[in-house]
């Protein structure tokens, strides 16, 4: 929900709090990257195409088109 409020620093905290509690989310993963190319953190952002990427067997990024 904070995501649609428009505050990708609050929604990235959010997610971020989401992942510690299931750090495998697939969604959670995709949408904490998305916030954080938007807030320029592009050390968060690498680190969760990494997760998402062990947690998709790599590949050339299909969650984006699943998940879009």
């Amino acid at each position: 929900m904070v995501r649609l409020s428009g505050d990708p620093a609050a929604a990235l905290e959010e997610y971020k709090l989401s992942l510690k509690i299931d750090p495998g989310r697939l969604s959670c993963l995709v949408h904490a990257d998305e916030e954080a190319k938007k807030l320029k953190r592009l050390q968060d952002a690498a680190l969760f195409e990494q997760q998402i990427n062990r947690n998709t067997l790599g590949g050339d990024r299909p969650w984006r088109a699943r998940l879009s």
